[in-house]
């Protein structure tokens, strides 16, 4: 049986793609207070410091990690914060151990758990019972994700 789809076309773009945030939000969700640049002594090159504090922003917006492009005013906005100017920092992908440290950090440090075996499993207890009727998917699946 083929895979349902949820989202399609624009909807699993948007979905897939770093939040877009005002001004305002920027401010807010890159925010560092003394502990995040406690987190953030430990991260030597500013390119790591610039990554971490981008997926930091972008996970206290959205509960998601994104990979590399990160949104460019993003990126220029960081890396003033943090006194950097934008041509120095290395705008490739991060590497895939850096990644997998910077989010352990972040989920460790907001009191969060990564998605495992264990999660998967009370996930599909939720979704279990809700399965036999097919209306109203996308809100289903947002209620079982936020439960």
């Amino acid at each position: 049986m083929p895979r349902m789809s949820i989202l399609e076309g624009e909807e699993k773009c948007d979905f897939d793609s770093v939040p877009l945030f005002t001004s305002t939000e920027r401010k807010r969700f890159f925010l560092t207070p003394p502990r995040v640049e406690n987190l953030m002594a430990s991260l030597r090159t500013p390119t790591n410091k610039m990554c971490f504090l981008l997926m930091l922003g972008y996970f206290k917006a959205s509960s998601r990690f994104y990979r590399n492009p990160f949104n460019a005013a993003d990126v220029q906005y960081v890396a003033r914060k943090l006194g950097h100017f934008r041509g120095i920092i290395d705008e490739e992908p991060l590497d895939e151990s850096t990644y997998r440290r910077n989010r352990k950090i972040i989920l460790d440090d907001l009191g969060w758990q990564s998605f495992n075996d264990q999660s998967k499993s009370k996930m599909l207890e939720r979704i279990q019972p809700r399965v036999r009727s097919q209306s109203r998917l996308k809100m289903r699946l947002a209620r079982s994700i936020d439960a």
